[in-house]
């Protein structure tokens, strides 16, 4: 077991050198409740939240307010620390089974607000759930079978020092929840 653990980092730093030289452009979310895809990846539709939490006038109107300047701040630093997860917990929906996924070891790479590179691990073995970028996305819940991947993959958020998934399609697998980095390697 020990000696795949730097062969896994060695694995990973290349996936981050990789996604390093690939421009990313930004794929912030528009809003920092976790809970809501990010709004970027289709502006056409609105978060399924902002609809139904729209009731009060008032209440609008300062909700408003308080988007625009948590838009302001994490487009100024990349994230917001408001809607930082306290936890690490991925609900994976693959073949009609719900398996709850909960990262004890997320490592990180590239820099706090500019995430290159995630991977959580349970007990640093499988389940594995991997983000390089918006380029690439991987889930493998055990040994059996392929693991489940795709490019480009949609409804993944980047926050300070985590990543949200919001109904993220990952292969057949369907991803929600957060990680967040338990440590940062170059």
């Amino acid at each position: 077991m020990k000696r795949s653990t730097p062969t896994f980092l060695l694995c990973a730093a290349v996936l981050a050198a990789v996604a390093a030289c690939t421009p990313t452009g930004s794929d912030e979310p528009t809003s920092p409740d976790t809970s809501e895809p990010a709004a970027e990846s289709d502006p056409a539709e609105p978060a399924p939240s902002e609809s139904a939490e729209a009731d009060d006038p008032d209440d609008d109107a300062e909700a408003d307010e308080s988007e625009d300047s948590t838009d302001s701040a994490e487009s100024a630093d990349g994230s917001s620390s408001a809607s930082r997860p306290e936890s690490s917990r991925v609900t994976v929906d693959l073949g009609g089974d719900s398996t709850v996924v909960q990262p004890t070891d997320v490592y990180c790479s590239g820099q706090p607000g500019d995430i290159e590179h995630i991977i959580g691990k349970t007990d640093n073995q499988l389940p594995l759930i991997e983000v390089s970028g918006s380029h690439f996305a991987m889930v493998k819940l055990d040994q059996r079978g392929a693991p489940e991947k795709t490019e480009n993959p949609q409804g993944i958020s980047f926050g300070e020092d985590w990543v949200t998934f919001s109904d993220a399609t990952v292969g057949s697998a369907t991803l929600d929840g957060s990680m967040v980095c338990t440590a940062w390697e170059d």
